[in-house]
C-alpha cells in the first residue's frame, strides 16, 4: 500500500531544530544528516507498518509507531501515525531524550 506522508508542524519544527544544534556542532554533516532523515520519513510511504508501536504506547490511545534514523550519536525517533492511507509525523525527537509523555 501507498502512503501520502504528512510531516505536522510541531516535527518539522523539530526537525530544524535539531539541524541547527547539529549545525553547532559539526557543520559539514548536518546537510548530509538531516537530508537522510527527510529521506528516511519520506520512506514511510511504503510499508509504514514495518515500524515497531512506540515503547510509551498506551491502550486506547492513537497507535503511534517509530522509525529510527541515524548513529549510536545522533539517533532520531520518527514517531507517526497510521490514519488510513496517510502517515501521520507528530515528533521527531533525538533518542536521548526522554519519552513522550
Amino acid at each position: 500500500m501507498k502512503y501520502e506522508v504528512i510531516v505536522m508542524p510541531r516535527a518539522e519544527q523539530e526537525m530544524e531544530d535539531a539541524f541547527e544544534w547539529l549545525s553547532t556542532k559539526t557543520d559539514q554533516h548536518a546537510p548530509t544528516r538531516y537530508n537522510g532523515l527527510v529521506e528516511a520519513i519520506l520512506s514511510l510511504d511504503e510499508m509504514a507498518g514495518r515500524c515497531p508501536i512506540v515503547p510509551e504506547a498506551t491502550r486506547g490511545a492513537e497507535e503511534l509507531r517509530q522509525l529510527l534514523y541515524g548513529d549510536r550519536w545522533h539517533s532520531y525517533r520518527v514517531i507517526f501515525a497510521i490514519r488510513g492511507t496517510k502517515v501521520v509525523v507528530l515528533h521527531v525527537r533525538h533518542a536521548a531524550q526522554d519519552r513522550l509523555p
